[in-house]
């Protein structure tokens, strides 16, 4: 039988709290990228640059916006960023009423919250919340959407 020598043991045991202090700085470091992307999104709506969204969405990302409604693909949304299906309607401004991100894996997490989008349409100013649940995954160390879900909240 081999002893192991108290020393080892005891670098052993004081490891562990380090190794999880460094798993959540890497958790905690992750929630930051996926914020920091939520943040460009928002930015990009506003300013109807779909250049800035297009690095984040997978390719195969969807985007399921009305109750009923077919899936969008990435391509569609991306031209709806740039291109809205209402020319009048125009948001300027996108703020996070709540955005909450959870790692579900070391390589996927989820967003969700609610965005206030102001703006105006053809009757003229308007503000829209809406609740987004968000889908992301870390591929070649990047974080990419692969889908998403928008539905308007009633006032």
């Amino acid at each position: 039988m081999r002893v192991i020598p108290v020393w080892a043991a005891m670098l052993v045991i004081s490891a562990a709290p380090m190794a999880r202090a460094q798993m959540s700085a890497a958790g905690d470091s992750d929630v930051s990228t996926i914020r920091d992307r939520e943040n460009v999104w928002a930015i990009a709506i506003a300013e109807r640059d779909s250049g800035a969204l297009a690095p984040m969405l997978a390719p195969e990302y969807t985007v399921l916006a009305n109750a009923g409604a077919p899936a969008q693909s990435r391509a569609q949304a991306l031209h709806e960023t740039a291109y809205p299906v209402d020319p009048a309607h125009h948001v300027t401004h996108v703020t996070f009423d709540t955005l909450n991100i959870r790692m579900t894996a070391r390589d996927r997490a989820v967003a969700e919250g609610v965005v206030s989008e102001v703006g105006t349409n053809a009757k003229g100013p308007i503000t829209e919340r809406i609740r987004f649940v968000d889908t992301w995954v870390r591929r070649q160390h990047r974080w990419l959407c692969i889908s998403s879900l928008f539905t308007p909240v009633k006032s």
